[in-house]
């Protein structure tokens, strides 16, 4: 049960896996709610993609794509990069290979929040002002209700999602957005395209031209730049696996324990580097690094309602 004034517990299936992997990220990052004011790029890349592919779905022009890009990238620190227009070339480069080399899905809807409370299993009673959230790239109807995952890649082969870590993830979403919305949904539609290997160079005097290479690039390696795959889901309740999460949390709260994983700082978060606490945990919370490479930001901005108070 959620009360509208009240400070909400918010857990998503990524915080929960931050959780697992480290417990002192947990806390830096959903607790106290200190971000890096470096984005790292493959975050940026991943931002911009799902911004594109949600305007595109809704039938937006290329020049509103660019317009709402350019102000995305423009609240991070690409913003100020001497690359910026060819960044956003191949962002709008990536964009139309896709569809000019693939048919559409034209999901019913992108970008949808689903949230619902959670429930104790032995019990069946609501956790007070705790809720189980996420977005959805896309719910799209084909024979039944499907959920749409858009990724990008550096490489795509049949092993690139079978070794994604997203089958609880996924498990989570589909629960908790059956119970949001309210329709059966049978599964997921992967949509991967690979990041194009080329780069800026002589050959590209103008974004244009670098626009021109890429899209180009993408019709000489349609066989390995794009991966489209449907993948049917059970049925399965996934509230005693989170309750676990939640009671741990409690109990760490409790005792104020958030201890370090050093086996986490690097093989953790594969495309996005180290983690991103490494150098302040490096620094035994030296105060200085603190102060000069994260500053504090609204916890889950993207997913609170209204006159709602999110914490950790």
């Amino acid at each position: 049960m959620t009360e509208l004034g009240q400070k909400i517990t918010i857990y998503t299936q990524g915080s929960l896996n931050n959780l697992l992997a480290c417990p002192r990220s947990y806390e830096l990052n959903r607790i106290l709610g200190y971000r890096p004011k470096r984005d790292s790029e493959a975050l940026v890349d991943g931002s911009v993609w799902h911004v594109i592919k949600d305007l595109a779905s809704r039938g937006a022009s290329n020049e509103h794509i660019l317009k709402t890009v350019r102000e995305h990238i423009s609240n991070t620190e690409f913003g100020t990069d001497e690359k910026l227009e060819y960044r956003i070339m191949k962002y709008l480069a990536q964009k139309d290979a896709q569809t000019e080399l693939q048919p559409p899905l034209n999901p019913q809807g992108t970008e949808l929040k689903f949230q619902a409370p959670l429930v104790n299993p032995d019990t069946g009673r609501q956790a007070v002002n705790v809720l189980v959230a996420g977005i959805l790239d896309g719910l799209l109807y084909d024979s039944g209700w499907w959920m749409v995952e858009y990724k990008t890649a550096a490489a795509i082969d049949r092993s690139y999602i079978e070794a994604m870590d997203m089958k609880l993830q996924l498990r989570v979403y589909k629960h908790y957005s059956e119970a949001t919305f309210g329709i059966p949904i049978d599964g997921v539609i992967y949509d991967v395209i690979m990041k194009p290997s080329i780069i800026p160079c002589k050959k590209d005097p103008t974004p244009q031209d670098y626009y021109e290479r890429v899209r180009q690039w993408y019709r000489d390696n349609f066989d390995k730049a794009f991966l489209r795959d449907k993948w049917r889901m059970g049925n399965e309740n996934v509230d005693r696996h989170l309750w676990s999460y939640h009671k741990e949390i409690l109990w760490r709260k409790a005792n104020n324990h958030w201890p370090q994983n050093p086996n986490a700082c690097h093989s953790y978060w594969g495309m996005f580097g180290n983690c991103p606490y490494l150098p302040l945990c490096k620094s035994d919370n030296n105060p200085i690094i603190l102060a000069s490479e994260y500053e504090k930001r609204e916890i889950f901005p993207e997913l609170k309602l209204k006159n709602m108070e999110v914490t950790g």
